[in-house]
């Protein structure tokens, strides 16, 4: 998501009229103005009224549309105001050429020896064909570039606000990594190097690439890299259990999502408690997405709490909703023994 790389895109504005799904609206719009001015026009309409309007309103959608289709390559690198007057010349262009020729069929049979002989009135109907073209198309074009800013304005504040979040994560993991190496120290040092070792790695993997989704492959591996820091620390009270079926390597996900997710479970969850507890992991893909679950035991009342950040779960919770919209689900189930998170990511198709 690069606002900055994609200025060609910026500038043109205008929808893809190639697409069957840009078509079908405009020409349910065209539908709709057909309706309108057959209500205007006549007290008493008909249905052979609607059906003349709808005609013309309709070819002159689909001329334009396909002109503006057809030179896409070539003015969709132009200035914001070069293609708007060629688009803005296209409709007009389009309502004259479809308003003659309408005048030709309806008045004249198609006549070939009565082509371009049209009474004064005929020459009004097209004078007033293009006023009212001129008048649509400007708002329609003006309407379709105010949508492009704000989907630009959208994507810029979406971008920033998961750099934030992202940028979050780092102080919140080393602050708790840290924490977990000095505990080392004191009883163990050459698991304390050990784990040093493997805090760099983590800080190297998580500091290098900032970009919002990563395969699957680097996601797993950071999570297990820090299973085993903190497996160091904790040692038998931490049992791991991972269940992975048949997960594509590639399968796009944001980054550091599942991380604070399995810090949290184990921070207010297995390290909490006295004989410690199992971390179930478990990860299934099909056609549609990703299902991912993770159980830890829940503490009695008796044990002490740790003090969180109140960073985990509503940060993963934030993300989700930035890059998924409604698409992605994260569930917690809360019961007296045990707490567990799940999640649904849709797949992306890099």
């Amino acid at each position: 998501m690069n606002i900055q790389n994609n200025e060609p895109e910026a500038r043109y504005f205008l929808p893809d009229f190639c697409q069957l799904q840009s078509l079908f609206l405009l020409v349910l719009t065209a539908e709709l103005l057909a309706i309108i001015f057959t209500l205007i026009i006549s007290t008493q309409p008909s249905w052979m009224l609607l059906g003349l309007i709808s005609m013309l309103c309709q070819w002159i959608v689909l001329v334009s549309s396909g002109l503006i289709c057809v030179f896409k390559s070539y003015i969709e690198h132009w200035k914001v105001w070069q293609i708007g007057m060629v688009s803005y010349f296209f409709i007009l262009l389009s309502t004259m050429i479809c308003t003659l020729v309408g005048i030709w069929f309806y008045f004249y049979q198609a006549n070939f020896n009565h082509f371009g002989s049209m009474t004064a009135i005929q020459w009004k109907m097209v004078q007033h064909n293009l006023a009212i073209a001129s008048i649509l198309g400007g708002i329609l074009l003006r309407y379709f570039y105010l949508q492009q800013q704000y989907r630009i304005r959208l994507a810029a504040e979406t971008q920033a606000k998961v750099e934030a979040l992202h940028a979050r994560i780092h102080p919140h993991f080393l602050f708790n990594t840290l924490n977990s190496v000095a505990a080392l120290i004191p009883t163990s040092p050459q698991q304390a190097e050990v784990a040093i070792e493997n805090l760099a790695k983590l800080m190297r993997a998580t500091l290098k690439d900032m970009r919002v989704m990563v395969p699957w492959k680097k996601e797993i591996q950071l999570c297990k890299n820090y299973l085993e820091l903190e497996k160091l620390r904790l040692g038998d009270r931490l049992q791991i259990k991972i269940e992975i079926d048949d997960v594509d390597e590639n399968f796009l996900l944001p980054g550091l999502i599942l991380q604070p997710l399995i810090e949290n479970a184990i921070l207010h969850g297995v390290s909490r408690m006295t004989e410690g507890g199992l971390l179930d992991f478990s990860a299934q893909q099909n056609e549609e997405g990703l299902q991912i679950s993770i159980k830890n035991p829940v503490p009695d009342n008796k044990s002490p709490k740790r003090q969180g950040h109140g960073i985990g779960l509503d940060n993963v919770q934030q993300r989700l909703e930035i890059i998924y919209l409604q698409s992605a689900k994260m569930k917690v189930i809360k019961e007296e023994e045990f707490f567990q998170i799940n999640l649904w990511i849709p797949e992306i198709k890099s």
